[in-house]
């Protein structure tokens, strides 16, 4: 459904269509009261608009992500990746081109405004997808990612996110709309995602997205290949390939991923992140640690004791950069999980950046690199 050229797309404030190449999608900027701080920059998850970051004009801007990032002082850009209802042919979109393309949005909002080159990205549920991609297309353009957070966010392994689901439907132009179920007699991946809003209305005592606003305004079908499984489409045609999830992702080039602060949600309405983020990030921040800051170093060169407080630093990430925000997977909408996600967002950044002086101190006083062999 391509609503855009119907003229049945309703910009916000502060939104427009970026275009990159081919690529359509929606970008929008929260400024910031300082160019001091680096800019936040949120990745919405599968078949959502960054809009769950920023809400809808009618609603309390207090019940959304951005508001309180403002509130700290923040600035915010949402980049949401092309959906068909954009008007972008980009069914075939690729991991390692969802990356590049949000680090040109980012890029030019960095440039227009004056603001430093450097940013916190925020990753939420397939968002988490983009870590390693993002990494490398801002390294590319010489922006920083100080680093990258987890928002209930899941890693670039295949086999995390199920492709054929009677719940949504995949359509021959490679997209996946969730407002659909392929199976009659199953409910919508959409209706799934309202009964863990009404929770966040529950919650906060009245209603924040009205469903049917929420059906129409904040959902976008998804390419297919960024959901990070085997399931690809490329040339028109759908076909099977893990391996090439693994390239597109860049699963095990450990070095070229950023450090990543994970926030963890607490119901069992979202058991898969509830019960497994904190390990399968610290998996990957481990193995990042080893290969890109501490590989290159002949650590028998540290005295006892600093060998001992290097391996507290390292066997204590999963609790260092971790922090849990009550709620579901949409703990971060309305106004108690909103404000409590900008706190640990800003907390893990600085969580990450004192890890990262640590660490270097460290192998500062090694003071040189070990000879490859």
């Amino acid at each position: 459904m391509n609503r855009l050229s119907n003229g049945d797309f309703r910009l916000y404030p502060g939104e427009e269509i970026f275009q990159v190449g081919r690529h359509k999608f929606l970008v929008h900027q929260q400024p910031a009261k300082s160019a001091e701080p680096p800019l936040v920059v949120f990745i919405p998850g599968a078949g959502h608009l960054a809009r769950i970051s920023y809400g809808h004009p009618e609603g309390r801007r207090s019940d959304f992500l951005a508001h309180w990032l403002g509130e700290l002082g923040y600035a915010m850009l949402g980049v949401s990746y092309p959906g068909d209802d954009e008007g972008s042919a980009s069914g075939d979109l690729t991991v390692t081109e969802w990356g590049e393309i949000t680090a040109a949005a980012i890029d030019r909002t960095i440039c227009d405004d004056g603001l430093k080159r450097c940013v916190i990205a925020c990753g939420w549920s397939m968002g988490g997808r983009i870590a390693r991609s993002l990494n490398v297309a801002l390294r590319a353009r010489s922006i920083d990612l100080e680093t990258f957070i987890s928002v209930a966010g899941t890693p670039a392994v295949p086999g995390f996110a199920a492709i054929r689901s009677p719940s949504f439907t995949i359509r021959p132009n490679g997209f996946i709309d969730q407002r659909t179920p392929s199976d009659g007699s199953a409910r919508a991946f959409a209706d799934l995602y309202l009964d863990s809003l009404a929770m966040c209305d529950k919650q906060e005592g009245r209603s924040i997205v009205p469903a049917e606003l929420y059906l129409r305004e904040y959902l976008s079908e998804t390419p297919v290949s960024i959901r990070g499984e085997s399931t690809r489409f490329a040339n028109g045609e759908f076909h099977i390939s893990p391996g090439e999830a693994v390239a597109d992702m860049g699963t095990f080039d450990f070095a070229e991923w950023p450090i990543v602060g994970t926030i963890v949600s607490t119901s069992p309405l979202d058991a898969f992140h509830a019960l497994g983020d904190q390990a399968r990030w610290s998996f990957f921040n481990t193995e990042k640690i080893w290969q890109d800051w501490l590989a290159p170093y002949d650590l028998s060169a540290l005295s006892a004791d600093s060998w001992h407080y290097l391996c507290n630093l390292v066997t204590t990430i999963n609790h260092t950069l971790v922090e849990h925000v009550p709620g579901n997977h949409f703990f971060f909408v309305g106004e108690r999980g909103a404000r409590r996600t900008a706190e640990a967002i800003i907390r893990l950044s600085q969580a990450t950046a004192w890890l990262k002086r640590e660490i270097t101190e460290l192998t500062d006083r090694i003071g040189h690199r070990k000879l490859s062999v």
